[in-house]
């Protein structure tokens, strides 16, 4: 049974601007080859016979005579329409990438202003704090359509700026550490004196301040 990948990759797909994998971020590199009458060729071999067509300066483009010496995957004047189609859509897509790289930029470098602003303000932000404010700089500005602050794009935003997500297990503050003693020797006291006073007082005059709400 044939591989289902290599198959793909050998066929000859209803071409569109999708095939190109021009409109991500990061694009993987195309490892896809597209059929012509004579053979088959990647996108990058494409382009270059496409620019190849073109460059000429007594005539509109060169002749078939020409592109098929060439290139020996095009062979009639069908193979000639098909490599213009590429050629035209390739450019299309690469302004539509451009612009995409550009918004994408403008996007995290107000999305790092605002998470500085809240670091300075004392705020701790977690994942889905710098979604939601990924989301609203995005809707605010239009930036990128279709755009989903998903959490590929968020685990690159902080790789990026070297953020970190730390988990607080326990504070201890230098002063408290430092004076342990003495606070503990205040609490023994304080304990001592209020069982002094609870031999000479009725229980119903005292109350557990931490189990009263008097704090809350």
């Amino acid at each position: 049974m044939a591989d289902p990948k290599e198959e793909d990759e050998e066929s000859d797909p209803t071409w569109n601007a999708d095939d190109l994998d021009l409109v991500d971020d990061d694009p993987p590199p195309d490892r896809k080859r597209f059929l012509f009458s004579n053979g088959s060729a990647t996108l990058e071999t494409i382009i270059a016979a496409a620019n190849f067509y073109r460059e000429t300066t007594d005539k509109p483009h060169r002749s078939l005579s020409c592109m098929k010496t060439k290139y020996r995957f095009i062979s009639n004047d069908y193979d000639l329409r098909k490599l213009e189609m590429f050629a035209r859509e390739n450019d299309e897509n690469s302004s539509r990438r451009l612009s995409r790289i550009k918004g994408l930029q403008c996007l995290s470098d107000d999305l790092l202003k605002e998470v500085y602003q809240a670091f300075e303000d004392g705020y701790s932000l977690h994942d889905v704090d710098l979604a939601v404010m990924a989301l609203k700089i995005n809707r605010e500005h239009n930036y990128i359509a279709d755009f989903t602050a998903s959490p590929s794009y968020i685990s690159r935003f902080k790789a990026k700026h070297r953020m970190c997500s730390r988990q607080t297990t326990k504070f201890v503050s230098t002063a408290n550490h430092n004076h342990s003693a003495t606070i503990k020797k205040e609490a023994d006291d304080f304990v001592a004196t209020i069982r002094n006073e609870m031999k000479n007082r009725p229980l119903n005059h005292f109350c557990n301040a931490d189990q009263s709400g008097f704090l809350k």
